[in-house]
């Protein structure tokens, strides 16, 4: 896909920065410079060609996992200390004034424990922060509120490299019977 400076320039707040239009190195798919971990790269794309003398960029849509905002999410309710599934749907909740689907949850838990950020016992029922994921949080999230997660893990993550998939399984109906437990406890604490 072609674009010329112009278009995206329309389309990102503030235009274009003027290194964009001198400097190739700008265009960089390195995942350490906001425009792409923010921009293409987390859309999934990666810049193929640049043209400073036509000021055309060519994107190429890339294959393969991305890290989610839900991941952000699921890793941000764990605790250093454990958490039930039932606690880290709470605290989603807390978090981000929404509820988790299923999907998301089990989808985020093996990103999660390949990239080392936690540790999980389904049998106890317990997901905690390894020490690399509490200096990961801590790190992030160093003077940010409750709600600075949003803006501190999402791009943290992204700069790990694409997460690796893997299986994570509930038993049937598990997910919606705690996210029920949690939705009743909440109404009974209003």
């Amino acid at each position: 896909m072609n674009a010329t400076f112009d278009e995206l320039s329309a389309v990102v707040r503030g235009g274009l920065p003027a290194s964009a239009y001198r400097r190739e190195t700008w265009w960089s798919n390195d995942p350490r410079h906001a425009q792409c971990l923010d921009g293409w790269g987390s859309a999934g794309y990666a810049v193929v060609a640049v043209s400073l003398s036509s000021l055309v960029v060519t994107f190429h849509a890339v294959d393969g996992a991305r890290w989610e905002f839900s991941d952000a999410w699921v890793f941000a309710a764990v605790t250093s200390v454990g958490a039930s599934l039932t606690e880290v749907i709470a605290t989603g909740d807390a978090i981000n004034h929404a509820i988790l689907s299923a999907a998301e949850f089990t989808r985020a838990v093996p990103r999660l424990l390949a990239a080392g950020l936690i540790g999980a016992d389904q049998a106890t029922d317990r997901y905690w922060y390894t020490p690399t994921g509490s200096a990961f949080y801590r790190r992030r999230m160093k003077g940010r509120g409750l709600f600075g997660w949003i803006d501190a893990i999402p791009p943290a993550l992204r700069r790990l490299g694409p997460p690796v998939d893997g299986e994570w399984e509930l038993d049937p109906g598990e997910f919606d019977r705690e996210a029920r437990a949690w939705h009743e406890r909440a109404q009974r604490l209003r």
